[in-house]
């Protein structure tokens, strides 16, 4: 799975930042995560990709970025498992993603509809 970060989010989770390669399977997991403050508290909207899904972790501390892959994840399976998906279908789809890599946003229309989700 890719994680697309924008600058604000590399600079706060001080990721390990690969190279943008692709999906070897598809778009549909590849996430866009943008930080933002809200309150003074951080927090991460997730976009996907291909649908344009998207899942917001609020209340993230700085400790919290250390283990970012794992907290995508739980939140991931939670997101989907609200939404009426069986727990087979997510642990298949969690396992279809693979292991994260993260790089630079790359995409504008992704990146277009975020900020109309935001309202910016």
């Amino acid at each position: 799975m890719y994680i697309q970060c924008t600058k604000k989010l590399l600079e706060a989770g001080k990721f390990e930042l690969g190279e943008y390669q692709g999906s070897e399977l598809s778009p549909f997991y590849e996430w866009h995560a943008n930080l933002f403050v809200l309150h003074r508290r951080k927090g991460v909207l997730l976009m996907n990709n291909a649908t344009r899904y998207g899942i917001v972790l609020y209340g993230l501390k700085a400790t919290e970025f250390k283990r970012f892959d794992q907290i995508v994840f739980d939140a991931i399976w939670e997101t989907f498992l609200a939404e009426g998906f069986s727990e087979e279908q997510v642990r298949k789809y969690i396992e279809n993603c693979g292991e994260v890599r993260y790089s630079k946003t790359n995409s504008r229309s992704v990146l277009g509809h975020y900020r109309n989700l935001i309202g910016i």
